[in-house]
């Protein structure tokens, strides 16, 4: 797709009360420029080459993680493993940073919206929003 189609996606998504989009474009040039939301995230393709180095980095069972540019944070995807910290465990029991959160989870083919009441589970596979000042914590809560 090009950029211009998925800003105007999640334009429309959020004049249409959506309140958390992603939208992924090819040129950082819209990085200054859109102004989605407080609730929004724009991510550049240019940072996904980032990911490789990002994975080494962390020292977590961290699938693919994105960095978001300008210090706004980092998009991890996560699968858990028999051997996982955080293996059942319930969203509230992870006692994330109120700036971090689990964006979602892939269940047996089904996406679902995690509650602080859900339990992760093997073979799940978590999408996590972790801000840049609670990285180092996040961190530690999954390893």
């Amino acid at each position: 797709m090009q950029d211009n189609d998925n800003l105007l996606a999640s334009m429309l998504a959020r004049k249409n009360n959506v309140k958390n989009t992603i939208t992924l474009v090819n040129s950082p040039s819209y990085n200054n420029m859109l102004q989605l939301g407080e609730d929004n995230i724009l991510v550049n393709r240019t940072t996904v080459t980032i990911s490789a180095i990002l994975q080494e980095l962390r020292k977590t069972t961290i699938k693919n993680a994105y960095s978001l540019g300008r210090g706004f944070g980092e998009i991890w995807e996560m699968h858990i493993m028999e051997d996982s910290a955080i293996a059942g465990k319930t969203v509230r029991a992870l006692d994330l940073p109120a700036s971090s959160k689990i964006c979602a989870c892939l269940r047996d083919g089904k996406i679902m919206y995690p509650k602080e009441k859900d339990t992760i589970l093997v073979n799940d596979i978590l999408v996590l929003y972790v801000d840049s000042a609670a990285i180092r914590k996040v961190e530690k809560i999954i390893s």
